[in-house]
């Protein structure tokens, strides 16, 4: 026991309330260095403030922040390793003194968007962003080697080019050669949103693109056999071919041995099959024929004249 004599202790507390005091604030502090590294780890990995602390003034914050992607942080598509997010938050706290010197290459952080960065948001079928699950046109991209949804999209997220000007980099020989068709992009003909089994025009899909453009033709003969073919079996708009047309004899040869086929006023074939109902008639045969029309007291040419 201390009394009035001894002298005054050299600490202001006593040994249980420095021991109080040690108990009390180490919790405390581990807490405030927790809290602290939580705050500073999420600023880190989740806000694109972070980013735009070295992007600020440059071109890739300018496109995205207005883009459609806006509310998506950069580090959700950007994705790191702990060795590269290392290196930039010593460059961050540093205030870039670890960065190269002037002259030297930048080594780039975070340079690749991996498939799994885009498909946890756009093969979601329930979420709120566009899904392309089960779409026919990015389901036969994704099936081919080296191709990822970079290809066709990377340059499109920070606004330097449109996705839809991605076709040309692989499909360069396939350009539209028909000039009516010219303007149109690939995805006009070759919707990759749709579900089905392949990426070529129906019938249905040609018949309201031209129907919505107003580009008249002839009904088709509903009953005659080439009403179930796709325009593509006739109508080839890469081909460079006049019209993009394939050759009727491609698929009826030997015709020109055949009846009316053999004689020479009758080797075109459109001249008397007008397209899209084939059918030959009176009216057609009449073209050429003016005079005969009292010939055979209105029967059908073809009863008489065959063209097999």
């Amino acid at each position: 026991m201390r009394d009035a004599t001894d002298p005054p202790s050299r600490w202001p507390f006593t040994t249980t309330a420095w021991r109080l005091l040690l108990f009390g604030l180490t919790p405390a502090l581990l807490l405030a260095m927790y809290v602290t590294w939580r705050s500073t780890a999420n600023y880190i990995q989740t806000d694109p403030r972070y980013c735009a602390q070295c992007h600020v003034a440059r071109e890739q914050l300018a496109f995205w922040a207005p883009g459609s992607h806006q509310k998506v942080a950069c580090q959700s598509c950007h994705k790191q390793t702990l060795e590269q997010a290392a290196d930039m938050f010593r460059a961050y706290v540093l205030r870039n003194q670890t960065m190269p010197k002037s002259g030297q290459p930048r080594r780039l952080h975070a340079p690749d968007v991996p498939m799994s960065a885009c498909a946890g948001c756009h093969f979601d079928q329930t979420g709120p962003v566009p899904s392309i699950a089960g779409t026919v046109g990015h389901e036969m991209h994704l099936k081919q080697p080296n191709v990822t949804c970079k290809s066709c999209h990377g340059r499109a997220i920070h606004k330097y080019a449109n996705a839809v000007d991605s076709c040309g980099q692989c499909h360069e020989k396939e350009t539209v050669r028909i000039t009516g068709m010219a303007p149109l992009h690939c995805n006009a003909c070759h919707s990759f949103r749709k579900h089905a089994a392949t990426l070529l025009p129906s019938q249905h899909d040609c018949i309201d693109c031209h129907a919505s453009r107003g580009v008249a033709f002839k009904d088709y003969s509903k009953d005659h056999h080439m009403a179930n073919f796709a325009c593509s079996v006739c109508h080839r708009p890469h081909d460079a071919t006049p019209q993009g047309l394939v050759g009727c004899a491609s698929c009826h040869t030997h015709m020109e041995r055949r009846g009316l086929h053999a004689e020479a006023e009758h080797q075109q074939c459109v001249d008397c099959h007008k397209a899209h109902t084939w059918r030959v008639t009176n009216t057609e045969c009449m073209v050429c024929h003016d005079g005969m029309k009292s010939h055979g007291a209105g029967a059908a040419c073809q009863s008489c004249h065959s063209g097999k």
